[in-house]
């Protein structure tokens, strides 16, 4: 019986492709005439277990801990605490993983990640790695070294590989679940009550939510509704904060008309979301960014700043250049320049036109299929 671990997360944009090859490693299994693998997910938390269920994954849990970049007295302190965290991660991951003995380990990197590509090591598993940024974080940095197989999102990424890393990497785009593929839905409009005569901004702070963006909208919200529908996903921990403020503005329900606010989209209202939008402004998480092309849809990113994401800059200005996204960095934001420009992206047709189009070039369906093949490919082997 084969068996394959999977590894990462902290956050959607890593458990969500973990979960986007899960769904395709039973069908690439099945082609190299290999009976399908029993999957595993190690990490601190189960993230979503609807979905693991879903998929048929047992959970194992393995403890984890973050080091901080920020160069403050509170940081430095708290990661000296975590440094010690993380080398009982290390022992703990070691003794389950050993438990399992899978046969290949499947990275997506992350503070989560680390203690189990630490005991793939120490055991002699093959590990195979996807970097979805356009700078490889810290855990992929590690796992370089020692990966069996190292995939990517961006092609800026696969300039930086020595020639040996090159040998066994490849550029694959970012997986997505298949229910993510776009579709459509008669009833997308009248599920989520706006009117599909007017134009639609769905606004995406990641899973978590991002208070910078719902503010950003919130304060420009009354000129907004005036000319456009918006749907919006403030965050699980904000939900409650957010109706407050919004009924503050507006106490009267028919002020809201055309407002649709939800903490956390599930794969069926995502979709929907997507389906809907004319323009979507976003954070420049990679996962949501291949998602968005997927769909065709403008966008204006607005990057974590460098100092707190070392990637979302880069990841945002490499999406933009090939795919004609606007973006804005977070100290520009202005409210008279958010209006500025989200009005322009909406009534320049042209511009629309060309951002449509190179996205869908851009867009890749089988990210997740060639991932898979790789890993029953090794698997096999290590067999």
């Amino acid at each position: 019986m084969f068996k394959v671990v999977l590894t990462g997360g902290g956050t959607g944009g890593h458990f969500y492709p973990l979960m986007a090859v899960a769904e395709e490693l039973p069908t690439q299994f099945s082609k190299n005439k290999l009976q399908p693998p029993t999957m595993y997910y190690m990490g601190p938390t189960s993230f979503d277990e609807e979905v693991l269920r879903l998929y048929g994954i047992v959970y194992i849990p393995c403890p984890a801990a973050k080091i901080h970049r920020i160069k403050e007295l509170k940081y430095i302190i708290e990661n000296i605490f975590n440094v010690v965290q993380v080398i009982g991660a290390v022992v703990v991951a070691l003794v389950r993983l050993f438990r399992v003995y899978p046969d290949v380990v499947f990275s997506k990197g992350g503070y989560a990640a680390f203690p189990v590509v630490c005991a793939a090591k120490i055991l002699g598993v093959p590990v195979v790695i996807h970097e979805s940024d356009t700078t490889f974080g810290r855990t992929n940095n590690f796992t370089l070294s020692f990966a069996e197989y190292i995939t990517l999102g961006f092609e800026e990424l696969f300039n930086l590989l020595t020639k040996e890393q090159k040998e066994k990497a490849a550029v694959v785009g970012i997986p997505i679940r298949k229910a993510l593929f776009k579709k459509n839905n008669p009833n997308a409009f009248d599920i989520l009550k706006i009117d599909p005569n007017k134009k639609t901004i769905l606004v995406l702070g990641g899973s978590q939510g991002s208070e910078f963006i719902n503010d950003t909208i919130v304060d420009i919200l009354p000129e907004l509704l005036q000319e456009y529908q918006i749907v919006h996903q403030v965050g699980l921990k904000n939900i409650k904060n957010m109706r407050d403020l919004v009924k503050s503005i507006f106490p009267h329900e028919e002020g809201l008309k055309g407002y649709y606010l939800t903490d956390f989209f599930d794969q069926f209202h995502l979709c929907l979301a997507y389906q809907t939008a004319s323009l979507v402004i976003t954070r420049a998480g990679s996962g949501v960014l291949f998602e968005i092309a997927e769909w065709g849809i403008p966008t204006l990113i607005i990057p974590i700043p460098q100092e707190i994401s070392h990637d979302q800059t880069k990841n945002a200005y490499a999406f933009a250049r090939m795919t004609h996204a606007t973006v804005v960095e977070q100290p520009n934001v202005t409210k008279d320049l958010m209006l500025f420009t989200i009005n322009k992206i909406l009534t320049d047709s042209v511009a629309l036109e060309k951002s449509i189009v190179a996205m869908q070039k851009f867009a890749r369906r089988d990210s997740a299929e060639k991932i898979a093949s790789v890993i029953a490919h090794i698997a096999k082997n290590h067999e």
